[in-house]
């Protein structure tokens, strides 16, 4: 703890493995890694200046399972590391949660947050493809403007997501993502859809609807705003 900048820098080695630290009050990121074929497990990063833990695009194949982020002042987790697994992670009070800046092929799954900082989001994807979320808790204690965020993303799988008290919504699909499913979600507030436009909130009617623009050709079918929904929906090829 204490260092002026990141308190770990993995630079070009593979095959690393990083268990159990605790990285507090650093001067920059808790831990950055720009190698490939890591892991990082059962560690905690807690009021570091930048972001809790950085993965450059460089560090390929890499597995984070079982970390805590805690009271950083950046994201908990900035990650650009594709054919990556995130699991079994708790994020609490940090700009984004997760920030994915540019990744294929990651998967996050069993993770959970709570008061995430007002204006940024549980989890924000962006300039993505091939994305994977399950199984993710988000508080409605949580400031977060959103659960889950997503610009530009192709080949986007959501299932068991459990969101309550987003300010502005509980999932955000901007219009440049596409070919997205959705499977079990359990929502307090709307799905929120900018496609066609920036203002189109969707609440379900009384017929316990959720309806998408013909122009995402996509609709999905629930029991109520706070219930289950279960739902495919196919963005921009098509109808299911």
């Amino acid at each position: 703890s204490g260092s002026k900048d990141e308190a770990v820098w993995i630079a070009s080695a593979a095959l690393w493995w990083v268990d159990k630290l605790y990285s507090h009050d650093n001067g920059d990121s808790g831990l950055r890694a720009d190698a490939q074929q890591g892991a990082l497990t059962d560690s905690i990063f807690d009021n570091n200046t930048g972001d809790g833990a950085q993965f450059g695009a460089t560090a390929f194949y890499t597995r984070i399972k079982g970390c805590h982020f805690q009271f950083n002042d950046g994201h908990g987790m900035d990650t650009d590391a594709s054919r990556s697994t995130i699991s079994d992670c708790t994020f609490l009070q940090n700009d984004h949660g997760i920030f994915i800046g540019g990744a294929s092929y990651l998967t996050v799954s069993t993770c959970s947050f709570k008061d995430t900082r007002n204006t940024y989001d549980d989890i924000k994807a962006q300039n993505s493809d091939h994305l994977a979320f399950a199984n993710i808790v988000s508080t409605a204690s949580s400031d977060a403007e959103r659960c889950l965020n997503f610009d530009n993303v192709d080949f986007l799988s959501l299932v068991n997501i459990l969101s309550s008290g987003k300010d502005t919504a509980d999932i955000e699909i901007q219009s440049d993502c596409t070919q997205v499913s959705l499977g079990t979600l359990n929502l307090s507030s709307t799905v929120k859809t900018i496609i066609p436009d920036p203002s189109v909130i969707l609440p379900m009617n009384k017929h316990n609807w959720i309806t998408i623009p013909k122009d995402m050709n996509a609709t999905i079918i629930g029991t109520n705003k706070a219930a289950y929904v279960t739902a495919r929906l196919c963005a921009g090829f098509g109808t299911d």
